[in-house]
Order: structure tokens, then C-alpha cells, then sequence
């Protein structure tokens, strides 16, 4: 009887310790990918992935007519995710995917074919040298927000600005946020660097400009792409360069994606901010109305309470582990006795 109360009261705990890492999430970075170009259609069509323990792909499309951007489909609206299995089922055969492997590879299975009916009939877009083509940009901090969850020293979220010009003639403004390391009463510690990248659309004067930053602070730090139409653009210099998953890799060899920096590309543009005071900061007037972004909320004292509460129940398990087997130790020697 003992032995089965010690059973249930060991899982009734476990219940309250592992939730906390079953619910943890790991981050990565949200790159975007594989642009072509449909010219009969003229449309865009690109990939975004978010490496992150929920994330996934997201087919996007981008209309020069209009300028919008949006999203198609992605991993979590089409078979095994998004539909009762008698509808995911039907629609993987008719994706020719079998049905008797994992949930997880037929529904890639689905999303890949869907993706290839696109871009069986798209060109790459190719990637320009922005300098050559006589455009500059110009990057200043807006706003600095320290982030206050790590006592001391931790991450802040900061917003740039970007002024594009071409033959001295402004072209564009764009915003988008990086993140920073920083020590409170001293300020910024790091350096952060931002590249852009250039990628012409077929027999328009427009490219899209890729941004990739570190613009995800989680676990210190992940790159993030972002991608911005640029119109009336004039293109002196069409000569492509290297592809961009090729341009990516850094001069030591590491794959920039995947070491929570960033470095330049070949024929683009990178920016290293240096390590300037606060004050030193200038803002920049915006161009267009903008989003007020709030300070995001701390993480951490959640994180410590969390922690603390699982070790002090791991504690209390192996303490009553212990008891329990002296106590049936001493009983069985009484019983010899």
C-alpha cells in the first residue's frame, strides 16, 4: 500500500517538473529565400522560414503592380496540420505522398509539392551589386529600449533607420529593429551590423532589397531577414552575382544564419554601427506615420521562478526517495529481528 501511495505521489510530481520543458520553445533564425519571378503573371514569389522551435515556411508573393506583400500557404495551413485525416489523406494522394510515413514528412511532402507547382514555372531573381549600381544607404539608431530582466547587463531592442539614395537623390526610408547587448550606466558593449543585399526584378526599374539583421534577441540573439520594394530605381549594372544562399557564407567558412551574427555579402552593402553613447544617438524624421513599438516583456523572472520551482520539487522527490527506502530498510530488518 505504501509502495503504490510513493508510485502516485512520484507522478504527481513529475506532472508539476517536466511540463516546464515539454512547453520550452528553442529560437532560430527567420530567413527568406528561393525569390523568382513569374513574367507572365509578373509576380514575386518567395519563401520565409523561421527556424524556431514552432516555426516553419511560409510561401509569400510580392505584386510590383501593387506593391503588397502577402502570404499563400505555409506549413501549418496545408495537410496534416490544417485538415481532418480523411481530407489529408486524399490530398496526399493526390500530391503522390504516402500515406505510411510520419505525419511530419507527409505534410512536408504536400507543402513541397505545392511549392514546386510554382516554381516549376519561375526564374531566380538575380542578386546586383548595389555600390555599382551608384546606390547608398545611410543607417542611424532611432530608438534605443533596454531591456531591464537581466539585472545589470542584458539586450536591448533597438529601431534603425535607413535612408536609400541613388546619385546623391533619395530613393526610400525604411525602419526595421536589431537587437543590442548593453551594461546599464555605460551603454551599448557591442557593435551590431546590418546587410543589405539587392535583388533585380526582371524588366522593371524596381529591385527588392533584402535586410538581414540580428533582429531576434532571444537566446542572444538570431538573424532575421526583411525584404523592402525599392521602385524607381535605374539599373546601369544588371551583371549578377553569386546566388544568395551562396553569398551567405562568412570569410571563416561560418554559414551567417547560424552563428547570431551577421556578415557581408559580396555586391552588397554592410553596415557595422560602432560603439557610440546614447546620446549620441541622432534620430532620424520618419517619412510616414509609425507604429510606436512597446518594450517587449520580460522573460527572465519567469524563466528564474520556473527554474527554481522545478529544482526545489526535483529536491523534495529524491528527499522523500530517500525516507522511503530507509523507512522499508529499517522495517525489513526489524522483521529479521
Amino acid at each position: 500500500m505504501i509502495l503504490k501511495t510513493l508510485l502516485v505521489f512520484l507522478c504527481l510530481i513529475s506532472s508539476f517538473v517536466f511540463p516546464y520543458t515539454i512547453l520550452a520553445t528553442v529560437g532560430g533564425p527567420k530567413l527568406l529565400s528561393d525569390f523568382g519571378y513569374d513574367k507572365e503573371e509578373k509576380l514575386v514569389y518567395f519563401v520565409s522560414t523561421d527556424y524556431g522551435g514552432m516555426g516553419g515556411e511560409t510561401v509569400r508573393k510580392y505584386d510590383p503592380g501593387t506593391g503588397k506583400i502577402e502570404s499563400l500557404f505555409g506549413t501549418f495551413d496545408v495537410g496534416v496540420y490544417a485538415m481532418p485525416e480523411k481530407e489529408w489523406r486524399k490530398v496526399a494522394a493526390e500530391h503522390n505522398c504516402s500515406v505510411d510515413e510520419p505525419e511530419g514528412t507527409i505534410n512536408s511532402c504536400i507543402l513541397n509539392s505545392k511549392k514546386e507547382e510554382i516554381w516549376s514555372k519561375l526564374k531566380p531573381l538575380p542578386r546586383i551589386n548595389l555600390t555599382e549600381n551608384n546606390i547608398d544607404i545611410e543607417v542611424l539608431v532611432r530608438e534605443f529600449i533596454p531591456e531591464d530582466s537581466y539585472g545589470w547587463a542584458g539586450w536591448a531592442y533597438v529601431t534603425l533607420g535607413a535612408t536609400i539614395t541613388q546619385n546623391n537623390k533619395k530613393i526610400s526610408q525604411i525602419e526595421f529593429e536589431t537587437c543590442d547587448q548593453y551594461v546599464k550606466n555605460v551603454g551599448r558593449t557591442k557593435e551590431f551590423e546590418v546587410n543589405f543585399d539587392g535583388l533585380l526584378i526582371p524588366g522593371l526599374s524596381s529591385i527588392l532589397l533584402l535586410v538581414s539583421t540580428r533582429g531576434d534577441c532571444f537566446e542572444y540573439g538570431y538573424v532575421v531577414d526583411k525584404v523592402f520594394p525599392l521602385t524607381n530605381v535605374q539599373i546601369t549594372n544588371p551583371e549578377p552575382l553569386l546566388s544568395l544562399s551562396e553569398a551567405r557564407v562568412c570569410e571563416d567558412g561560418w554559414v551567417m544564419d547560424w552563428v547570431s551574427r551577421v556578415c557581408p555579402t559580396s555586391g552588397g552593402i554592410f553596415v557595422n554601427i560602432p560603439n557610440i553613447p546614447l546620446e549620441a544617438n541622432i534620430p532620424i524624421e520618419p517619412t510616414e506615420p509609425e507604429e510606436k513599438i512597446q518594450p517587449k516583456e520580460p522573460t527572465e523572472p519567469v524563466e528564474r521562478r520556473l527554474n527554481v520551482l522545478s529544482i526545489s520539487l526535483i529536491g523534495i522527490t529524491l528527499f522523500l526517495v530517500v525516507a522511503f527506502f530507509f523507512y522499508f530498510l529499517r522495517k525489513k530488518r526489524r522483521r529479521k529481528l
